[in-house]
């Protein structure tokens, strides 16, 4: 859109100076209004590109925070998966107890042999 700007003021600026062969007082008066028109055209646009970027630059800031978030739960999404389909074998506490104490025993044997 601001590109079509440019140019349809690129073809009133024609305009005018075809105009101002027969009309040279008019024409000075619409030649300043449409060079006010073109710096502000140009003003608009240069505003439009540095928006344009800032917001390019925010987005692809945005992908980059995604995808790491994205791999993290993917991460933990596989591990939850192998807990569930992995053999899991539930012990009760006096077994889990008896497993530490059979565990400390043979440590303890190997570190006073």
């Amino acid at each position: 859109m601001c590109d079509s700007c440019g140019s349809s003021l690129a073809e009133l600026g024609v305009a005018v100076q075809e105009f101002g062969e027969q009309n040279p007082l008019l024409c000075k008066q619409l030649g300043d209004a449409v060079a006010k028109l073109t710096e502000t055209q140009r003003h608009t646009m240069q505003q439009v590109q540095d928006r344009a970027s800032r917001l390019k630059k925010q987005a692809e800031k945005q992908v980059e925070e995604y995808q790491s978030v994205k791999a993290f739960i993917l991460g933990w999404a596989d591990k939850a998966e192998a807990l569930v389909t992995g053999n899991i074998i539930w012990s009760s506490a006096s077994q889990l107890q008896e497993q530490i104490r059979a565990h400390q025993v043979t440590c303890a044997a190997i570190i006073f042999q």
